[in-house]
């Protein structure tokens, strides 16, 4: 009995030592791993701190007006403006917009980002866009906003929904004076008939 013992014993140590060579080698890898890691984090610089980004100035509750001809075309309000004077751009967070057309009318528009171009007063809107104009209300992701010819556009997908209908497009412009809307691209909607009283 006891010499038949004899091998399965030697072979329960024999796995018992690989065992613990598999698990000593994985400790020492694990460590090299980490201390290799440690090594060259020290060697990455550390981000900016906000007072020395490029930006020439930081303004909180930013406003501006935008006139032509002597007569008020659109004003902005944003939490937060970094204005960069080299490329002319003011980067702006949390923006509400009012843009005035004739006979008193207003469209605004709401972004959670936005860059304002200082020269031209043209912008670029982007991040959960709400635009309400007449009775309809515009969503989508991404919007330019030409200054010169007051119109707004967007390449990316558009949903418009209103009382009598909701209307779906890839891509859209809006002429703010003439409030002509184009859409464009898989455009799809529905319409609701308006029952006469």
């Amino acid at each position: 009995m006891g010499i038949d013992r004899l091998p399965i014993i030697s072979a329960s140590k024999k796995i018992k030592y690989f065992f613990s060579a598999v698990i000593i080698l994985l400790t020492c890898v694990i460590i090299v791993v980490f201390v290799r890691n440690r090594m060259l984090l020290k060697h990455i610089a550390p981000p900016l701190p906000p007072e020395k980004t490029k930006a020439t100035l930081s303004i909180q509750n930013f406003r501006h007006m935008a006139t032509q001809d002597g007569q008020r075309k659109w004003s902005i309000e944003a939490s937060s403006a970094n204005l960069y004077s080299d490329e002319k751009i003011a980067k702006l967070s949390n923006i509400s917009a009012i843009f005035f057309i004739n006979d008193d009318k207003t469209i605004s528009l709401t972004a959670d980002k936005g860059v304002l171009h200082v020269d031209t007063n043209n912008m670029i809107a982007s991040g959960h866009i709400v635009v309400k104009f007449s009775d309809y209300i515009m969503t989508t992701e991404h919007l330019n906003y030409v200054h010169k010819s007051h119109i707004i556009n967007s390449a990316t997908p558009v949903m418009i929904t209103g009382d009598t209908m909701t209307l779906k497009a890839n891509t859209m412009i809006y002429n703010l004076d003439t409030d002509i809307l184009k859409c464009s691209g898989d455009v799809e909607g529905t319409f609701k008939q308006i029952s006469e009283k």
